[in-house]
């Protein structure tokens, strides 16, 4: 079996399965920026703002990848 490079183990890469994952990342940040934003103190409220910082980093970076995926429609993708 072959594999071309928009092919995944479990099924073709697509426009509305990247949708589904980056949606998914903002759910998680969409979650998590009020409690970093909370004032909290200590490690936990450090690790919380830290993991917030990485996942808006890991986001930009998301986007940057779907639109430089070829051959893919993307007309849907925030």
């Amino acid at each position: 079996m072959t594999s071309t490079p928009n092919q995944g183990a479990q099924g073709s890469i697509n426009s509305g399965r990247l949708a589904e994952v980056l949606d998914k990342l903002v759910a998680v940040q969409l979650d998590l920026d009020p409690i970093s934003r909370s004032g909290g103190q200590g490690a936990e409220s450090d690790k919380i703002t830290n993991a917030c910082k990485v996942l808006h980093s890991a986001i930009a970076d998301f986007r940057e990848i779907i639109s430089q995926v070829d051959g893919l429609d993307l007309s849907g993708i925030r």
